[in-house]
Parts: structure tokens; sequence; C-alpha cells
């Protein structure tokens, strides 16, 4: 009666964020940021997540990764704010598609 769905398979790639040297953009700083979190490693996640922020205050993924990070570390308040943000850029159009 229904079609068996195709299911992609998706290949994770290993990013050692030690590895990620002379960054410039708020991307790489993000994805930086995401990596050292992946690793517990919160202090360091946390300060390259600001950075991303602080160079792009519209970058919605780096605000989510911020507030993961601060949940973590048990910093609600923070993660709240960070939260409150990513829904306000949301609310703002930033996210073309805002269902991912």
């Amino acid at each position: 009666m229904f079609k068996k769905k195709e299911l992609l398979k998706v290949k994770s790639i290993v990013v050692d964020p030690e590895t990620m040297r002379d960054l410039k953009t708020a991307e790489e700083f993000c994805n930086r940021g995401m990596a050292y979190y992946a690793r517990k490693k919160l202090d360091l996640a946390e300060k390259d997540l600001i950075t991303a922020v602080t160079m792009n205050g519209e970058m919605v993924d780096a605000f989510y990764a911020l507030g993961m990070v601060y949940k973590s570390a048990a910093k609600n308040e923070e993660a709240v704010r960070a939260f409150e943000t990513v829904l306000e850029l949301l609310g703002q159009g930033v996210v073309k598609n805002a269902n991912r």
C-alpha cells in the first residue's frame, strides 16, 4: 500500500577542533565551538560561540549551540537568554526554513 521510503545515509566527518586554526568567519568559530561542545569542552565551546554571535548577531545556529553549552554547564539564565534570542530571530524571519 505504501511505498518504502528511501533512506539517505550521511557520513559524519570527524572534526578535531584543535586542528582548526586561523579562524576568520563567524561560521568557522561556530563550527569549532560545536566541535568543542561535542567533546564536552564547554569553556572552549562557549568562547568560540560567543565570538561567532558577536561577529554575526543573526546566526541562529550559534545562539542555539550557545544555549546548549550554557544548559550543559548549568548556566540556566544564560541558556534561557540564548534560546530566547533564537526564537526572536526565527520570529523575524532570519531563517528562511524555520522548520528544520
